[in-house]
């Protein structure tokens, strides 16, 4: 199967890439032609799928806005009285092509189809969530796990926990290395997110020894994201732990600068590589 851009237009919540194969034991058709139903197991060979940004994110921090104006309800001239006028009689072709055109298309075989299949990921099945495009913060997840989709009321449902694998990542400013899981509980396009995310870098620091000389040191900060909610309505936390020596233990950012800002460090670091009180006004 592949989805391309094209796809966008009729599927825009996805598209990509995706290989898929059926079990040896094959797909099992049942019911009536007006009442199909479809079932068995598929795996994933290969997939690589891109979720776009959701429509909220695209349109937030809109700077132009535009107004639609519609130029098409001007008055028409009365067919009727002009048919009267010059023969005497309606013009009926006019009044038919005037009156809307019901047609009852029959469904397709496509939309009747009701299907239960397990799904599971034999090769490399990889996704692309983007949360918002103007900071790049998106999420790359390579997947393992198997699900059930499932329709049986005309709508597409996948049930399942899916491990993120060590090999993803999120990037917020920065890459950060990221493992969890997500579960599917209804909606495909919109999974619970269980992601913890890590970055870590080094910044200079000063250290007062007893004679009260300055010495320079390297110290690393390891910065931690929580990545939970759901893809359309993601929560982020964020914690940051301090090694001040090799071999020891990092200790909580909190117990090291008490008072500080988590937070505003924790983006400044990342950003820039210091701490805000480290920062010039330049």
């Amino acid at each position: 199967l592949l989805m391309t851009k094209a796809t966008r237009k009729t599927i825009p919540t996805f598209y990509g890439l995706l290989f898929t194969e059926i079990d040896p034991l094959g797909l099992t058709l049942r019911g009536t032609p007006e009442q199909p139903v479809l079932s068995g197991n598929l795996s994933i060979l290969n997939a690589d799928l891109e979720y776009p940004p959701t429509i909220s994110s695209e349109t937030k921090g809109q700077i132009l806005n535009y107004v639609l104006v519609d130029d098409t309800t001007k008055a028409m001239p009365d067919t009727v009285t002009f048919s009267r006028k010059f023969y005497h009689a309606i013009d009926t072709t006019a009044l038919l092509s005037k009156q809307p055109i019901s047609r009852r298309t029959k469904p397709s075989f496509v939309e009747r189809l009701r299907y239960n299949l397990g799904i599971d990921t034999k090769g490399t099945t990889a996704i692309k969530m983007i949360f918002t495009p103007t900071t790049n913060e998106e999420l790359y997840a390579e997947l393992e796990g198997k699900v059930t989709a499932i329709n049986d009321r005309g709508a597409a449902t996948i049930y399942g926990d899916i491990v993120v694998l060590p090999r993803s990542y999120y990037n917020f400013f920065k890459r950060f290395d990221a493992t969890g899981s997500m579960r599917f509980v209804g909606t495909w396009d919109n999974p619970v997110l269980d992601i913890d995310a890590v970055y870590e870098g080094y910044r200079t620091s000063e250290q007062s020894t007893a004679a009260d000389e300055q010495k320079s040191g390297q110290e690393k900060v390891i910065v931690k994201l929580k990545i939970t909610g759901t893809r359309y309505e993601p929560k982020l936390a964020m914690n940051m732990q301090i090694q001040t020596e090799p071999g020891r233990d990092p200790v909580d950012y909190a117990t090291h600068f008490k008072g500080g800002d988590v937070q505003s460090d924790a983006i400044s670091f990342i950003i820039t590589g210091k701490f805000r009180d480290e920062l010039s006004s330049r």
